[in-house]
């Protein structure tokens, strides 16, 4: 079972090159059955959008990110990561060959004033 961390980052500087410009570090994220997935901003609170399904236990289509403190937490390899302060809740991609294909998603992310929002282009794949 393995953990992918995927952080979320927006331009939010108005008047430079890319403003509004949302990257992942995942922007294709591959898992496999059982593994945990976590998405988290130091930008602002987001919102992740399923439309059709997803492939979590549970079919959770609209995740939101929970403010945590910014405290260090190990990950799999026993490596400190920042994840944060927006944190999803970890999910567990569900077991069953059904679970297998390309899941797109959107995101809304909240960033002072303005909301910066990605709809289709990321991904999770399960192979």
């Amino acid at each position: 079972m393995g953990q992918h961390p995927n952080k979320i980052q927006v331009q939010t500087k108005k008047g430079q090159t890319g403003y509004g410009s949302m990257t992942f570090t995942w922007s294709a994220l591959h898992a496999a059955p059982g593994d945990e997935i976590i998405w988290f901003s130091e930008n602002g609170p987001f919102t992740l959008v399923f439309p059709d399904r997803s492939p979590f236990t549970g079919n959770p289509h609209r995740i939101s990110a929970e403010h945590k403190t910014d405290t260090p937490q190990e990950t799999e390899n026993k490596d400190k990561m920042v994840l944060g302060p927006f944190v999803t809740p970890p999910l567990t991609v569900a077991a069953g060959a059904s679970v297998y294909g390309i899941y797109y998603y959107a995101v809304a992310l909240a960033a002072g004033a303005d909301v910066f929002i990605d709809s289709g282009c990321p991904s999770v794949v399960i192979d």
